[in-house]
């Protein structure tokens, strides 16, 4: 069976763990062998995202079986966004005896919060700049990143590089 509406959203901000516990009920679903285990699978709706949902919405289960035709089936989901996006996805659930259940997801990651202030200070009239490294919190994975001054600073400042990428960790660092 499918759903024509969104069963679940989860929404959190990027870098912050969403974990919460669901029930799916199977509509339609009469014979019932308590032995009988059930499987879900994360199936993205954007081939834009197909990679990262898979890898950021992960299904835990905590009781894939069912004692009768009432009964639900538990999954811990938890969702560790790593950069800001909106994607719909559907859980599915299958049994081996023949079944399959879709339910609707909505996912959104919403921006992050600011990670760090830098706060420069130089005397009038004179030329100053810093330099430092850094890298992106992941181990394997790089990440975009955009740097700026705050809207109260003077127009004289500049940043460079404005945008890139912040490699893994274990590769190398970023010279802003």
């Amino acid at each position: 069976s499918r759903s024509l509406n969104i069963d679940f959203t989860f929404s959190t901000s990027c870098r912050k763990k969403f974990e919460k516990e669901i029930e799916l009920f199977l509509p339609g679903l009469t014979d019932v062998s308590p032995k009988e285990t059930y499987h879900a699978e994360i199936n993205p709706l954007s081939s834009e995202y197909n990679s990262v949902l898979r890898k950021w919405l992960v299904l835990v289960p905590m009781k894939n079986y069912l004692n009768s035709s009432e009964d639900c089936l538990i999954y811990t989901v938890k969702y560790t966004p790593q950069k800001p996006f909106k994607a719909g996805a559907e859980i599915i659930i299958t049994r081996a005896n023949g079944g399959r259940w879709k339910f609707r997801v909505m996912t959104t990651s919403l921006e992050p919060e600011i990670d760090d202030t830098i706060v420069i200070t130089s005397p009038l009239n004179v030329t100053s700049s810093v330099q430092f490294k850094m890298t992106n919190s992941s181990q394997k994975y790089s990440s975009d990143f955009t740097a700026e001054f705050s809207h109260d600073s003077a127009r004289a400042l500049t940043v460079f590089p404005r945008s890139g990428q912040l490699e893994p960790v274990a590769v190398t660092y970023t010279h802003l």
